[in-house]
């Protein structure tokens, strides 16, 4: 953790450490056999041999599962076809953890990993790939056809290789929050000194209120993402991060880098778009943050709870509310006629508790219409009746159904009545005479 903070405000060298040391040799260590361990790791460990992992393609980037270069099993070992692009350490590298499927109609269940070395007759290294940021940073394409690999260098067990990425994916992520939360402190840091010494109306940038207030909240805003990246790293040392809480590390982490650089860029003026600033090189290598060990996009979608609907179900309302005191909801997985009223709904779609008016007793429908039930006290046993009634005779699907139209004119009976209630007087007398409205409309 203290060497990836020291080195992220730096903007990437010619190879990437992380890559090398935090990412690649885990995966020979936890998942080789012992003669990719003998063969790899002591070259790793002196220089002599650089790692990188091969996982993005032209046409799978963050989809793991879309991988198309495949792995088929031959006598001793497999021939390996298939190109990848944005491998960091490409260029450079000796051995290359590359994702290939060995079954492809298996899906995420048919990727295996294996470990390729650059001297196998087939690896190809294609261009050093242009980009607008990191430009120290070693990035390439890499080629395989009819590479052969011998069965040692299959990592882990055959088709168990996804499994085996999810499993270290959250120390990589955790890697790029630690390094997006250095980094936005690094450009906070420059654009303190700088304000300091850069004076604007007889006086220094860093004494106008507004220059303040926005360091104070960029300060505040990096100090809460080190709390939360140090409590991660606590859970990562424990064996205890899980793949929800590192996505969330590195999603939110990499765009507070971004905002804090881009507010900084913004206090050096003209000259924090020269390149020639450390600013200006900051701004374009953060914006990478966001894209690379999966888009932040991806880590929303994938890695976060699904929300569920929160409608109750009737058995489930019916245990906390009885008798007057229930409300007339439509839940999911009712059917039938809509209490008295004639009307169906649909018996997949829950109306909203909203379109149910519940006033002291008396009870609105969401077309503004009464219920044809009874509302006294003895109505109780009337009430059960009609629901036994109904419930014997269950609709049709297409028959359930209300029309676009027909909730549109119910919600703006709702509208209108609100707009009623909030137009008439507030006196006394309305009070009284709306009190003695509701008690008849109750049948007391």
């Amino acid at each position: 953790m203290i060497v990836l903070e020291e080195l992220a405000p730096l903007g990437g060298l010619g190879i990437s450490l992380s890559m090398h040391s935090d990412i690649v040799a885990p995966y020979l260590l936890s998942f080789g056999s012992d003669a990719v361990k003998r063969d790899c790791l002591p070259r790793m460990a002196t220089g002599e041999m650089i790692g990188a992992l091969a996982i993005s393609e032209p046409g799978a980037g963050s989809d793991v599962k879309a991988v198309r270069t495949t792995a088929v099993k031959v006598d001793g070992g497999y021939l390996v076809n298939g190109s990848k692009i944005f491998i960091s350490n490409g260029f450079e590298c000796g051995v290359a953890v590359v994702v290939a499927k060995t079954d492809p109609g298996a899906d995420a269940k048919g990727i295996s990993l294996f470990a390729v070395e650059s001297s196998m007759p087939g690896f190809e290294k294609g261009r050093k790939l242009k980009k607008i940021g990191l430009k120290a940073q070693d990035t390439a394409e890499l080629f395989f056809k009819d590479v052969f690999v011998p069965t040692s260098h299959l990592l882990g067990e055959e088709n168990k290789g996804f499994g085996y990425l999810m499993h270290e994916l959250p120390w990589e992520r955790l890697q790029i929050a630690i390094a997006a939360v250095a980094s936005g402190e690094a450009a906070l840091n420059l654009t303190i000194d700088y304000a300091r010494e850069r004076r604007a109306f007889r006086k220094p940038v860093l004494d106008f209120q507004n220059t303040r207030f926005k360091l104070a909240e960029l300060k505040s805003e990096i100090q809460i993402a080190q709390v939360f990246v140090d409590r991660c790293m606590e859970l990562a040392l424990k064996n205890e991060l899980d793949p929800t809480t590192a996505a969330m590390a590195k999603y939110w982490c990499t765009d507070l880098q971004c905002k804090v650089v881009d507010e900084c860029m913004q206090f050096h003026g003209g000259y924090g778009f020269m390149q020639e600033y450390a600013i200006a090189r900051a701004w374009v290598d953060a914006r990478a943050q966001k894209i690379y060990g999966g888009t932040n996009e991806i880590m929303k979608r994938h890695h976060f709870p699904r929300f569920v609907r929160t409608t109750m179900h009737p058995s489930e309302h019916a245990k906390t509310t009885s008798g007057q005191a229930r409300l007339h909801h439509v839940a999911v997985g009712v059917r039938g006629d809509v209490r008295g009223t004639g009307r169906r709904h649909d018996a997949g779609r829950p109306v909203p508790s909203r379109a149910w008016n519940r006033v002291r007793g008396t009870h609105r429908d969401i077309h503004g219409e009464q219920p044809a039930l009874p509302r006294d006290r003895v109505g109780c046993a009337a009430r059960r009746n009609h629901r036994h009634a109904d419930q014997q005779s269950q609709p049709s699907r297409g028959d359930t159904l209300y029309s676009r139209q027909q909730r549109l004119q119910g919600l703006a009976h709702l509208g209108e009545d609100a707009c009623r209630r909030r137009a008439a007087p507030r006196g006394g007398a309305h009070r009284r005479a709306l009190h003695d409205g509701r008690r008849r409309g109750a049948g007391v």
